[in-house]
Parts: C-alpha cells; sequence; structure tokens
C-alpha cells in the first residue's frame, strides 16, 4: 500500500510525497520502492540530487534481485557516480543484470551473453518481452514526456556539418520509466552513443489501459542537423 501510494503522488507530480512514501516501503524490504527511490535521488525529484544515496537504493534493490537496479549498479561504477569508479565492480553488476533478463545488460562490453546461449533465441525472447508491454494503438491514453533531456551534437560531427537520426523502439513501463530499448535505424554511431546516453533519464506519464497505467512500447526518432 505504502508504495502505491508513493506512485499515486509521483503520477500526479507530488514529487517529495511520493519519495516519502517510497522511502517507508523501502525501509520494509520493497524492492521497486527501493528501485523507485533510488530513480529520485539519481534524478533529484523530490529529493536532492544525491548519486550516493541513490546508489545504496539501488544497491538494496539489486541484492534482491532486481535486473533494472543491477544495471544502474554497473553504470555508476563504470562511471565513478556515488561510489569510486570500478570497471571490474561494474562489469559484475551489468552481468547480474544480463542473467537476470535485461536485454540492455546483456549488450555491455564483457558480458557472457546468457540469453544467447539458454534454449530461447534472441528473436523469441525480444517476442516475450514485448508482449509485457503493448503497443500505443492498444492504449486508451499514451504516455506524455515529462523529463526529456535532448541529445547533445557530437562536436566532430557537428562541425563537418553532418546530419542524421537515430530511432529507438523503447519500452516505457508502468511508472512511465525508459526501462529497454532496442536501436531501430541510425546514421552514424556517435549519434547513438549520445541517444542512449540521454534516453535513460528520460520519464513519462504512464499509458492508461482500462484506467490503468500499462507499459507500452514506443518508436522514438532523434533527429540530428537538418534533414532531407
Amino acid at each position: 500500500i505504502l508504495r502505491e501510494m508513493g506512485y499515486v503522488h509521483y503520477n500526479k507530480g507530488e514529487h517529495k510525497e511520493a519519495a516519502n512514501f517510497y522511502l517507508k516501503a523501502a525501509n520494509q524490504g520493497d524492492i521497486s520502492a527501493q528501485f523507485n527511490l533510488g530513480w529520485m535521488y539519481a534524478n533529484g525529484l523530490g529529493v536532492p540530487e544525491d548519486d550516493v544515496e541513490a546508489f545504496k537504493w539501488f544497491r538494496k534493490a539489486a541484492h534482491q534481485g532486481n535486473a533494472s537496479a543491477q544495471f544502474n549498479l554497473g553504470l555508476m561504477c563504470e562511471k565513478g557516480e556515488g561510489v569510486n569508479e570500478d570497471k571490474k565492480e561494474a562489469l559484475k553488476w551489468f552481468q547480474k543484470a544480463a542473467d537476470n533478463g535485461h536485454v540492455i545488460a546483456s549488450q555491455m562490453p564483457g558480458v557472457k551473453k546468457t540469453i544467447e546461449e539458454s534454449d530461447i533465441s534472441l528473436k523469441e525472447y525480444d517476442n516475450t518481452k514485448q508482449k509485457a508491454a503493448f503497443e500505443l494503438s492498444d492504449v486508451d491514453r499514451e504516455p506524455r514526456p515529462l523529463v526529456r533531456i535532448p541529445p547533445q551534437f557530437p562536436p566532430k560531427l557537428l562541425m563537418n556539418r553532418v546530419s542524421g537520426r537515430v530511432d529507438l523502439l523503447i519500452v516505457i513501463d508502468e511508472e512511465g520509466r525508459v526501462t529497454d530499448y532496442e536501436v531501430l535505424r541510425f546514421t552514424h554511431d556517435e549519434f547513438t552513443r549520445e541517444v542512449i546516453r540521454v534516453i535513460r533519464q528520460w520519464k513519462f506519464s504512464p499509458a492508461i489501459k482500462d484506467g490503468k497505467p500499462v507499459a507500452v512500447t514506443k518508436i522514438q526518432p532523434f533527429y540530428f542537423g537538418k534533414q532531407e
């Protein structure tokens, strides 16, 4: 109930109240609340932005098997955010997340492709993953962007007046977080890396179906420079 109250306040934009409920639920061992609280500290929503606190709550959720928390710990260890930079520790968390089915983590350098080696092919796995999310045409209200950080134009490509685009298929969960993505189309690796850097920070109001928030897939294009 505490986490659900936090969720209600979050979707109303009442981030401080949401954080209070998430904190109470997180202290009782609620995995989702621990992850949500880590997310809020990482992004300064309802609480002061604090990478150390974000790391602490992500770690609590990660130790309980939350794949998204494990992936975020890997990113923070890799970049030295909230903790000393440690590439070896980052790889450990990426591997744990991949072993728990986190598709993005399975694509990180050095991670063993456990999904490919299992009895389920990548194509079958992706189909299973996407079945858990609705398409935009299936929902009553589409997700609406709340936090949308634009990608930066790579300096070298900007100097050479290079234009391009990247199309992502993103998964937006029931709380409006971008939890997964697939690169559908891109013109330059540099544009793709920049888009992937920012998409994890985007936040939406969730899609609604039959009066309830649901996960949904959405094609999100990114344009760089003048398009022909």
